[in-house]
């Protein structure tokens, strides 16, 4: 695929944008992110982000409230794959990833990517891209129905083919560079 936008959910949301092959960067390489985009009278991040399924989490007594420093332990403990939540529990889940359906329409409208690529901890879990996909679907809803993928890639993996993708597999990278006889080797030769 060419035009993709990739949404990241874990504590905070990250994403970035992808049209005809290239990834677009904008002033200060902030182009297609959508934390701050606003979703109702607040912003993205704070209604489909990790930390706002944790704080409604909280509000409705279904976790043990607890700082900062342990939020990412916190949601690593609610999304983990297979684990039996309460059928409350996993409606916040997918009601954060309608949310994010919903301004993803709108974003579809103009941008019109082949895809959504989801990823993250949250972005991965089964009732949040459930929730993603009901909006994404839902004709009554403004905006442009979008299909929805989820990447299988963790972060670290992702930016292992990141790093490939740039050092390795570019066009301008030439293996004859690395060749003895061209990399010091007759630097030794001549001392």
């Amino acid at each position: 695929m060419r035009d993709v936008l990739l949404v990241n959910v874990g504590l905070r949301l990250g994403s970035a944008l992808m049209l005809d092959g290239v990834p677009v960067r904008g002033a200060a390489n902030e182009a297609g992110q959508l934390a701050g985009f606003p979703s109702g009278d607040a912003t993205l991040d704070d209604t489909a982000s990790g930390l706002a399924i944790l704080r409604q989490l909280d509000d409705r007594g279904l976790t043990g409230g607890a700082g900062p420093a342990d939020d990412g332990r916190r949601l690593r403990d609610v999304a983990e794959p297979g684990r039996g939540l309460p059928a409350e529990a996993r409606a916040v889940l997918a009601e954060t990833g309608a949310e994010l359906g919903r301004v993803l329409r709108l974003l579809a409208t103009v941008l019109k990517p082949q895809a959504v690529l989801l990823a993250g901890q949250v972005g991965r879990h089964l009732d949040y891209v459930a929730g993603v996909r009901r909006a994404a679907a839902d004709p009554a809803l403004p905006g442009r129905a979008f299909d929805t993928q989820v990447s299988a890639l963790t972060t670290a993996q992702s930016a292992v083919w990141l790093a490939l993708d740039r050092h390795l597999f570019n066009e301008r990278f030439d293996l004859g560079r690395l060749a003895t006889g061209r990399a010091g080797g007759d630097a030794r030769a001549a001392a």
